[in-house]
């Protein structure tokens, strides 16, 4: 079987998270993407701040109220230590629920070494 038949007989692996109901706020995760959920800086990711929302908003001509330039800032602060966070071995993706079974991973790497062994130069 090759790889490509390999993964679209793969099981979807259904999240076991439930997002937060919005409730009309949608508006300030699309905003967020636009913009940008976070800057680099000395080759750092970091939460955007005062700064970046206002020339965001002049440039974009956008209205927005300083509860909700709040709330941007929290997102980023909170896109920044997520991605931190996620650079730990420990850490798994928000969609996972556990960590892939060990035997079946070194199964599959073991037959593709096998594989790759077998073809001639």
């Amino acid at each position: 079987m090759t790889q490509i038949e390999d993964a679209s007989e793969a099981e979807e692996v259904e999240p076991d998270y439930q997002l937060p109901e919005l409730e009309g706020a949608q508006y300030l995760v699309d905003m967020l993407m636009e913009m940008g959920a976070a800057k680099h800086s000395g080759g750092n990711m970091q939460k955007l701040d005062w700064v970046d929302l206002k020339a965001w908003a002049e440039v974009t001509g956008a209205d927005i109220p300083a509860n909700e330039f709040k709330a941007l800032i929290e997102m980023s602060s909170a896109y920044v230590s997520q991605f931190y966070a996620s650079l730990e071995s420990n850490c798994l993706a928000p969609h996972l629920t556990a960590l892939p079974n060990r035997a079946v991973v070194e199964s599959k790497i073991q037959s593709l070494f096998t594989m790759l062994r077998g073809k001639p130069k």
